[in-house]
């Protein structure tokens, strides 16, 4: 789990073997909100 910064702040990574998730956790409303998955490929462009 890292932390994102800039136009993504707020949001959390996580890598799963070749993916990347972009999710952020709403404690508040027990909500966990998945922005994309994605390859490395298409996430660093």
């Amino acid at each position: 789990m890292k932390r994102l910064k800039g136009s993504l702040v707020g949001w959390l990574y996580y890598r799963i073997g070749d993916w990347r998730v972009v999710y952020r956790v709403d404690e508040t409303q027990q909500r966990l909100t998945v922005l994309f998955i994605a390859h490395p490929s298409e996430v660093y462009q």
